[in-house]
């Protein structure tokens, strides 16, 4: 028994003792040389990405209508400016096509600027936008006149990191009065 003790006392004194009171290079040489060489963080980790995601958004507005069409009540303008303030929110740059029921506009513009110069005195069924980004793009349809069971706003994601889709989300969720949101 006593040459079992003797023999962890002598393993014991092999190691290096704990720095209580060292200087701190001899506290990293303890710790190197009882953990041995652990690397510190790497690069940047690889986001997700999604692709081809469609968002469908059903507002919680007044309804009227006949048994196939439905016409809603609620302001496109103002839903609009929130969904493009959405996607600046995102870092999505510019826009490059905006459709207000049957009139193209052909925009290269920035986001923040369509979004301080839009007019809101046209009335209108149908917004359709396209807002571009580095890696995709992403079309939004707006239209408060559609067929029963169909959703007032649809966004179509080509790519997108998953940290944009969820900022984009939240934000909509926080500005937007929604019933329901079904993600595809």
């Amino acid at each position: 028994m006593f040459i079992k003790a003797y023999s962890i006392v002598s393993i014991m004194s092999e190691l290096p003792q704990p720095p209580w009171v060292y200087s701190p290079g001899e506290v990293r040489r303890w710790q190197f040389s009882v953990a041995g060489h652990v690397k510190k963080g790497g690069g940047k980790k690889a986001e997700k990405k999604l692709e081809n995601v469609k968002i469908k958004i059903w507002l919680n507005c007044k309804r009227e209508g006949k048994v196939f069409e439905v016409n809603e009540d609620f302001d496109m303008h103002r839903t609009a400016l929130i969904i493009l303030k959405a996607f600046s929110n995102a870092k999505f740059k510019k826009v490059s096509k905006v459709e207000l029921d049957t009139s193209i506009h052909e925009t290269n513009e920035k986001i923040k600027d369509i979004i301080n110069k839009w007019n809101a005195e046209e009335e209108c069924e149908k917004i359709k936008l396209i807002v571009e980004y580095k890696n995709g793009n992403a079309t939004i349809d707006i239209s408060r006149k559609h067929l029963r069971g169909y959703p007032s706003i649809t966004i179509h994601l080509k790519t997108i990191h998953i940290n944009r889709y969820n900022r984009i989300l939240n934000y909509l969720k926080r500005h937007l009065p929604i019933e329901r949101i079904v993600e595809d």
